[in-house]
């Protein structure tokens, strides 16, 4: 949570390590800010996916951990970028967690629920 927030208030000075480009430091603030939106719904999609793997549902990990780059990322990026740019670029990142986390809130509840609904293996 505190480098979240170190990028999100002070992303000049993380840039400001690698070069001395005002240029490329203000760019990179910008992209950092936007970029860094999401980064906790990461955790809930890689918890869901170790969940699945655990289950026995290998499959249903694999594409649920490449549909955030394969099935969200690669389309947003080429159509936010026709429109917004290279900020566009740099919202797809946001946007494919928010979406790939959804994807994977929505997966799981419907996994608890089948298991809610299973009999007790073992009877007390």
């Amino acid at each position: 949570m505190r480098l979240k927030l170190r990028c999100h208030c002070l992303p000049g000075t993380f840039f400001g390590i690698f070069s001395k480009d005002a240029d490329l430091i203000a760019s990179g603030e910008t992209a950092l800010r936007i970029m860094v939106l999401a980064t906790h719904i990461i955790g809930i999609n890689v918890i869901s996916t170790t969940v699945f793997q655990a289950i026995g549902k290998a499959r249903s990990s694999f594409i649920l951990s490449m549909c955030r780059q394969i099935l969200f990322l690669i389309p947003l990026v080429l159509l936010l970028s026709r429109y917004f740019d290279i900020s566009g670029v740099w919202l797809a990142f946001p946007l494919s967690d928010l979406m790939a986390g959804l994807l994977n809130m929505f997966l799981i509840v419907k996994e608890y629920r089948y298991f809610q609904g299973r009999p007790d293996p073992v009877p007390s």
